[in-house]
């Protein structure tokens, strides 16, 4: 049973992560922002142990298989890393079955989860290029007979980097969340597309030089983009029906 929210329409998670370049101007955010005088207090993580990544990266490949075996014709694209951590922020406020089934699901307890998120997040932060970008935040229904536990808030904020906002859940709200996406990403359509080569080039850079062939694709492939440092799954995907002529 969820602690912290009425009803599970009542919260909304959202997960960003995105690799970027290109910035644009955005407007800031108005909804009630709740974690006004709440600070991270915690800022040096445990050392990750192996078996987290590999733990999440079979939840992956179990979670692709799922999608991929629902529809046997589309390409497919997921990131496990994003569910990961919105499901997260919600076992904060979870206890007993619900907590359970969780972290049965990915194979960790919710303390592991914890000391991954932690790790992996201020790997993150240390990046000297910024192409990679992880944004979490909460969204609760605005209930002025509710109120969010400062706990909850607190392991947020702690763990995920997690903003969290109160607002009306009508279509306001939809514009204040598209706000907080866009000032998150701080992408354009032209950002989206020179960031994805860039990514490659950094990847090489630090190898040493690299001799780049040209490879057509003309039968169905999958492919999986993970961090080798943190061993966090970001992406995996099926390519059902490439085209050799635009790769």
């Amino acid at each position: 049973m969820i602690k912290l929210i009425k009803t599970v329409t009542s919260v909304l998670m959202l997960i960003v992560m995105t690799v970027s370049l290109v910035g644009c101007a955005s407007e800031a955010v108005r909804a009630d922002d709740l974690m006004v005088g709440i600070e991270r207090s915690l800022y040096a993580p445990t050392p990750q142990p192996e078996e987290y990544g590999e733990k999440l990266t079979d939840f992956a490949v179990k979670l692709f298989k799922s999608c991929v075996a629902s529809d046997g014709k589309q390409n497919v694209i997921i990131s496990p890393l994003s569910l990961l951590l919105a499901v997260s922020m919600t076992a904060e406020g979870a206890e007993g079955e619900t907590l359970s089934q969780i972290e049965n699901a990915f194979g960790l307890s919710l303390d592991e989860i914890r000391k991954y998120s932690l790790y992996l997040l201020s790997q993150n932060r240390n990046l000297t290029n910024k192409n990679l970008k992880i944004a979490n935040s909460i969204w609760f229904r605005k209930d002025e007979s509710f109120e969010v536990n400062s706990d909850f808030l607190q392991t947020n904020v702690d763990y995920y980097d997690a903003s969290v906002y109160s607002a009306p859940f009508n279509n306001s709200t939809v514009d204040e969340i598209n706000k907080w996406v866009d000032q998150k990403t701080e992408i354009d359509e032209e950002g989206t597309k020179a960031a994805a080569a860039t990514l490659v080039e950094v990847a090489c850079a630090e190898s040493g030089p690299h001799e780049f062939k040209v490879v057509h694709l003309n039968r169905p492939y999958i492919y999986m983009l993970f961090d080798t440092e943190t061993c966090a799954p970001f992406f995996i995907g099926v390519m059902r029906n490439p085209d050799p002529d635009t790769i």
